[in-house]
């Protein structure tokens, strides 16, 4: 009897498309880089393996007679990886439990990535770097008409980050995955079973990673405080970053908020076929919410 196949996709984005391919009895992720060179790929590989190589809840990409753990498609690199159950965190209310075991598990991984060293990573520009946020202000330009309240906001983040900027930067670096939100989290029986997508990887301070969970998992409801500090709290439980360092949290969080802003205006501007409204304006909401926050009430209980 012949094995059934069936193919659902799972993710489309701005740089890959990700399909589930349910080959019965077992499960397989495919991973098309729509936007990423090889070497980018490579380097993705490698921190996926020395993860998995730990035992953490990550994919590892399948190794192909040939040796290598990527194949091409249309001359666009491909990985092949067991499927991960759950569902992304953003199809589920995030309590301050998942939070606290997204804190966790992201100080193990830091711990784990300490003294790795992809050469590739290091040179690596992207907006999605904190340390490179300030170089968006002349992409404030793209946002629409109507976001004029909102880019006064983030004209005024811009220069909160000014003065951080030249402290931040003499911060020690380490390879971190830059992306642990909503959508890369799996949830499976109200727990964390899993954590996908590390293309956005870069060397920059641990504090940049923090920054970017809470702004993508604790400020969507009234209870954004317990979360914060339920965040905060189990990280520095396994991995602490100085709490000198911690005085740049609040700033970094409404500047990782803005450049998502900005970045989904500039997708919805130059990808055609692709809608980035939802996103802009859940985004947009959580940018106004934080302008209601003062940096004394994100900090206290830390």
């Amino acid at each position: 009897m012949k094995s059934k196949i069936l193919i659902k996709k799972l993710y489309g984005g701005d740089d890959s498309d990700v399909f589930l391919f349910n080959i019965d009895p077992h499960k397989y992720v495919f991973k098309i880089y729509t936007k990423f060179i090889l070497k980018d790929v490579l380097a993705e590989i490698k921190a996926m393996n020395l993860l998995a190589k730990r035992f953490f809840p990550t994919p590892r990409p399948i190794k192909f007679k040939n040796g290598r753990q990527y194949f091409l498609c249309d001359d666009k690199p491909m990985i092949v990886y067991p499927y991960l159950e759950g569902r992304i965190a953003g199809k589920f209310k995030i309590t301050s439990r998942i939070v606290r075991e997204i804190g966790s598990l992201a100080a193990k991984i830091d711990l784990s990535l300490k003294r790795a060293d992809i050469k590739s990573i290091r040179k690596k520009k992207t907006y999605w770097d904190l340390l490179q946020f300030g170089d968006l202000a002349p992409m404030l330009n793209i946002l629409p008409g109507r976001y004029k309240k909102l880019i006064t906001s983030i004209e005024k983040i811009f220069y909160e980050y000014r003065l951080i900027e030249k402290n931040l930067k003499k911060l020690p670096r380490q390879l971190i995955l830059n992306d642990i939100s909503e959508t890369n989290v799996l949830i499976k029986n109200g727990r964390v079973s899993g954590l996908v997508d590390f293309s956005d990887m870069v060397y920059s301070p641990r504090v940049c990673n923090l920054a970017i969970m809470a702004a993508h998992l604790c400020f969507d409801d009234r209870n954004w405080k317990a979360k914060t500090k339920s965040l905060v709290r189990a990280y520095q439980g396994y991995y602490p970053i100085p709490r000198k360092h911690l005085k740049f949290l609040p700033t970094l969080i409404r500047a990782r908020v803005a450049t998502l802003v900005i970045g989904n205006c500039y997708q919805q501007k130059t990808e055609k076929g692709k809608k980035y409204f939802s996103v802009i304006n859940k985004n947009a909401k959580r940018l106004n919410f934080l302008g209601t926050i003062n940096d004394d009430s994100i900090l206290s209980g830390l």
